[in-house]
């Protein structure tokens, strides 16, 4: 969040909005949501989670440059809601708003192009 640029350059947002906004949402819920002690099932529960989330960032990491931003968050963002107990309709609802808001705000409020990736680009120009 503090690494971020700077968020209102030239009087317009800009890229370094997202992170600043994330990084104050990260800092909210662990202010207001503090860990509780838990029993051991809940401890492996949450050691399982964070395994989980922490496979999903890295198929995001890997699979975005090859399929793009838009195609990987949308695959990361359904594996992710699954792994967390959604059901297939809620997952799907779920990933394709926050994918659908995230681009609106980044390609149209923001105009920063996401990353499109090189099948897309090999894709692009075949079309």
């Amino acid at each position: 969040m503090f690494a971020a640029p700077p968020a209102f350059e030239g009087g317009m947002p800009s890229a370094g909005l997202w992170p600043l906004i994330c990084g104050c949402g990260l800092m909210l819920s662990a202010l207001l949501f503090p860990a509780s002690p838990a029993s051991h099932e809940a401890t492996v529960q949450n050691r399982k989670a964070a395994r989980d989330a922490i496979l999903v960032a890295l198929a995001w990491i890997l699979l975005l440059p090859l399929l793009g931003w838009g195609v990987t968050s949308l695959l990361c963002g359904f594996t992710a809601c699954r792994r967390a107990g959604c059901s297939k309709r809620e997952a799907l609802l779920l990933t394709i708003l926050l994918c659908s808001l995230l681009w609106l705000g980044m390609e149209h409020a923001l105009n920063v192009s996401l990353p499109r990736g090189k099948l897309a680009g090999a894709l692009m120009e075949i079309l």
